[in-house]
């Protein structure tokens, strides 16, 4: 894979219609994982999962004890992202099952409730991984939040 699968990803996303973009971003990491030769890494593995549930990247590092980079390499060769772009793709994925959950929400709520620590926080990191607003997003076709918001785990 290496750095240059990261880099077309990247540019693939860019290009993606934007209700796609989280299923392409989970079909890369799958692939990896499968590239990955069925070795599987049991650290990396529980770090996922803390991820995924929440646990912030400081956290992370202590329970790891590794340090920052070296977490990072493993992540870079076991699942092709690192921490921090996972952790921003699970937090995204939290913020779309918000919305989906209480409709009336508002986006700050829904984002406080995601993990994100404000509101700008939450509106940049849509924009970079969603290529609009999230008021465009939701103007843009009704429903669209709720099916990303049941991509397979």
């Amino acid at each position: 894979q290496g750095p240059g699968a990261a880099v077309r990803l990247a540019g693939a996303l860019r290009a993606a219609p934007a209700a796609e973009r989280l299923a392409m971003a989970a079909d890369h990491v799958a692939a990896v994982v499968r590239a990955h030769g069925g070795v599987r890494d049991r650290l990396v593995e529980r770090c996922v999962a803390q991820l995924e549930a929440g646990c912030g990247l400081e956290a992370l590092r202590r329970t790891s004890k590794l340090s920052a980079r070296a977490l990072q390499r493993r992540f870079a060769r076991v699942v092709g992202l690192p921490p921090q772009s996972l952790a921003a793709v699970f937090r995204l994925r939290r913020l779309l099952a918000a919305v989906r959950e209480t409709p009336a929400a508002t986006w700050t709520a829904a984002a406080q409730d995601a993990g994100y620590f404000d509101h700008p926080q939450m509106a940049r990191e849509f924009r970079r991984f969603m290529g609009c607003t999230p008021s465009q997003f939701a103007a843009s076709e009704p429903g669209l939040a709720a099916s990303l918001a049941d991509l397979p785990g």
